[in-house]
């Protein structure tokens, strides 16, 4: 029944072109609309929006929302209590953006509906798509940072089913991740509850060889990075290469201040070396941190997180209010409060979240600002690149300021068009390894 559902999608004209390889439409035009729909509201918590949380298009048209973190009792500005979330929902979206394109309607309603529960209440976790498959790996929960590894697969039954895998060496949350073919990397996060600059992988075809420690990346480490997968594809032999960019060090080193220290990173598992790109203070990503950012892998560029200048402030202050909590300096700790509660009561414009994209082109050394659609600037958001003719790019919750979370999906297609058209399964599609259209 699921299937019939997923795949029952009326689209534009006759003309069949490959869309990210799983189905053919027409596009007679390129011009972008945007719809507004919502995350999961089954739960008045959970319906407040969520951050940190899981989130993938594991077949076309179809989305899986799991785990994600809020403050649904009280605002964080006010000492509200942080909520942890294990539900699994998915969700069809296909055939409602494009009723929503044949109406003209501005939101679109998506069929929400609970099939499980990840293992634990689960924020911040690495994610990937893999097949018809999320995979899961880490993340942090009320109780600490998790070590599970499993994947998240829809059953026959309209249900959910976890295949394990093989746990972290040590608890883990708030890594970047990378999928490589079938190899999946892990770079940097807390460990143990400290930040790291470590890399794992695991080879995803012969998981039972275990993680794998990798070269780590050669920089103190950073607070959330985030990562890429890069490929010349105009040149047959370069060999993919994971792409990052950090900003963000001296968090937990108590002699050093925090500073942004924007800077790119390659490394290339084929031969096990990374290259670094210090940013020029002039560069156009240099405000940016991206620390909470999102990539999108379908135009190699970078967006969303926090202003660079005013989040290495806060974190400043979080650091000196931890400190002086520890020596029982209560004056200075009143006033680092009082200080963070002004922080956090700005307006949501104030704080700057990118809402634009950038590129690094590694043969200048620089960024660059991409002509993409443009989402309000949110944090710890996920966003999904195009998958199906439906969608052209989707951004799911996330912060909207510090501690503030939006039930908001943006979704942005090029599927409408005044003419009726239909869309076909591709007969010759055949979804590789790493989850990727061959």
């Amino acid at each position: 029944m699921m299937n019939s559902i997923l795949y029952r999608v009326r689209l534009v004209g006759l003309l069949l072109l490959a869309v990210g390889g799983s189905y053919g439409t027409s596009q007679a035009q390129e011009d972008y609309r945007m719809f507004e729909a919502k995350t999961p509201q089954l739960d008045p918590a959970y319906a407040k929006g969520v951050s940190g949380h899981i989130a993938g298009e594991p077949r076309p048209g179809l989305l899986v929302m799991a785990g994600g973190c809020n403050f649904p009792d009280r605002p964080a500005r006010k000492g509200g209590a942080k909520r942890y979330y294990s539900e699994i929902y998915f969700g069809q979206y296909a055939g409602e953006v494009l009723r929503a394109c044949e109406t003209k309607a501005s939101e679109v309603d998506i069929w929400w509906i609970l099939v499980g529960h990840l293992p634990h209440p689960t924020a911040y976790a690495a994610f990937q798509r893999y097949d018809d498959k999320l995979i899961v790996v880490g993340g942090q929960s009320a109780v600490g940072d998790l070590s599970d590894a499993y994947m998240i697969q829809q059953s026959d039954s309209l249900g959910v089913e976890i295949i394990p895998l093989p746990s972290l060496p040590e608890p883990r949350s708030g890594m970047a991740s990378v999928l490589l073919e079938n190899v999946l990397y892990l770079i940097g996060g807390r460990v143990n509850g400290k930040l790291s600059n470590t890399v794992l992988s695991l080879d995803l075809k012969r998981p039972q060889k275990e993680w794998r420690e990798e070269m780590p990346y050669p920089h103190s480490p950073f607070l959330k990075l985030v990562a890429m997968r890069n490929q010349d594809e105009s040149d047959p032999s370069d060999v993919p290469y994971l792409g990052l960019m950090g900003s963000f060090t001296g968090v937990d080193e108590p002699d050093q201040r925090v500073q942004a220290d924007v800077t790119y990173m390659t490394y290339t598992p084929q031969t096990k070396q990374w290259q670094t790109y210090k940013i020029a203070p002039d560069d156009p990503i240099a405000a940016h941190g991206f620390g909470g950012g999102y990539v999108s892998e379908y135009s190699n560029s970078f967006s969303g997180g926090v202003r660079a200048d005013l989040f290495v402030t806060a974190l400043q202050r979080e650091k000196d209010l931890k400190a002086a909590k520890a020596k029982g300096n209560r004056r200075l700790v009143k006033r680092l409060q009082a200080e963070q509660r002004a922080y956090l009561s700005h307006d949501p414009a104030w704080y700057g979240f990118c809402s634009d994209w950038y590129s690094f082109d590694r043969s200048r050394g620089r960024g660059e600002a991409k002509s993409e659609f443009h989402f309000d600037g949110r944090a710890d958001a996920v966003y999904l690149d195009r998958y199906s003719c439906a969608m052209s790019g989707m951004l799911i919750g996330g912060e909207t300021m510090p501690g503030v979370r939006t039930p908001s999906i943006v979704i942005f297609t090029t599927a409408c068009n005044p003419r009726e058209f239909y869309v076909t399964i591709d007969p010759n599609y055949q979804q590789g390894d790493s989850g990727s259209p061959k």
